[in-house]
């Protein structure tokens, strides 16, 4: 079993959170910085008063079993805050797909990152993510992948925990369709 590093990135300043988007890595690697240029990048794609707190420490995890089995420093965390105030619906944006290459359980072992919400003039006129946005997401995500250290836990799927899994990202795309999330608060 791997020893991963586990990113808690915070979101806060807009309705509906404050929400957090997790990343892990190997043990080895430090996504601090690399995980800030892509926060960055995704703050002109969202709206002020939007931030993000990139940490500089956090958990390490044991990846067979999810347990807590110490901690990581790596610095001083970031606040990154985006750099556009434009008109957005709460809840709704695009993600990123991180893919891997490995199957478990029959189904390809994939992580995603739901960017929500986005500008709304970042939309095309068929309702889809527009091409530039597409594009300029894609590259930034594979700027993080190009850092290396990336990883994806599977977790256990038997009691007790045994069998997770941890596999390198390999790629990262973005689908052009609008997603959207849901909330269970009332």
């Amino acid at each position: 079993m791997a020893t991963l590093k586990r990113y808690v990135v915070e979101w806060s300043g807009l309705t509906g959170g404050p929400g957090v988007s997790v990343h892990y890595s190997d043990n080895t690697s430090t996504l601090t910085s690399a995980l800030t240029t892509f926060y960055t990048y995704l703050g002109t794609l969202c709206s002020t008063p939007l931030t993000w707190t990139v940490p500089g420490n956090g958990d390490t995890i044991d990846s067979g079993t999810g347990h807590l089995v110490g901690a990581w420093s790596g610095g001083t965390a970031t606040v990154v805050t985006c750099s556009s105030s434009v008109a957005y619906a709460a809840g709704t944006g695009c993600m990123v797909r991180w893919n891997t290459g490995a199957i478990r359980n029959t189904r390809k072992l994939q992580g995603r990152t739901f960017i929500c919400p986005i500008g709304a003039g970042l939309y095309d006129s068929s309702g889809t993510i527009s091409n530039a946005v597409v594009t300029g997401l894609t590259a930034a995500a594979t700027a993080l992948v190009t850092a290396g250290g990336l990883m994806i836990w599977g977790r256990p799927l038997d009691d007790p925990p045994t069998n997770g899994v941890a596999v390198s990202v390999l790629s990262a795309t973005v689908p052009d369709k609008v997603v959207s999330l849901q909330t269970r608060r009332s």
